[in-house]
């Protein structure tokens, strides 16, 4: 996977290589227990042209880690909470099977809609939704999310639910 970030006349660039074998756990993983998922490749099968691009949402965390092979998950909006949660629990049985050490990383912001002259508008929702997601973090509880009211979530326009379910 490559990529690029320029922002403030400044630009970084990455390359990282795909653990397909983990990839490919996870995806057996994820069909086993009835989830829909879908592996990709890009250009080739395989090889220095199978080469998928990384974006911001990616790039920004991967920064700060060790150059190590990774496997990147996208989740659906379209999914149920629960959904998300299962393949958070096919993602911890494939990495069981692998007896790799991994990390992972829920990359995401939060409430968009803080501020009147942004892109969202302004709802008193943002900052609330904020400071229960900081506090199930803190009370290691973030499976708490799947109870969160769908139009609460819509007022505050966060994009962190999915990825934080899934980890």
């Amino acid at each position: 996977m490559v990529g690029e970030v320029c922002e403030n006349d400044q630009a970084y660039s990455m390359e990282r290589a795909v653990d397909r074998e983990l990839a490919g756990l996870i995806a057996d993983q994820a069909l086993e227990n009835d989830l829909p998922v879908g592996t990709i490749n890009f250009g080739t099968a395989a090889g220095p042209y199978s080469c998928l691009p990384l974006d911001w949402g990616a790039i920004v965390p991967l920064s700060f880690m060790p150059n190590v092979p990774i496997v990147v998950i996208t989740p659906s909006r379209n999914l149920s909470f629960e959904q998300h949660l299962s393949f958070g629990q096919a993602i911890k049985q494939a990495v069981r099977v692998s007896n790799k050490r991994i990390g992972l990383i829920a990359s995401c912001d939060w409430s968009h809609t803080h501020d009147e002259t942004g892109p969202y508008g302004f709802h008193e929702s943002a900052k609330k939704l904020d400071e229960q997601v900081v506090d199930l973090i803190k009370k290691n509880n973030l499976e708490t999310l799947a109870n969160f009211d769908p139009i609460f979530i819509d007022q505050a326009k966060p994009d962190g639910i999915w990825q934080s379910l899934i980890f």
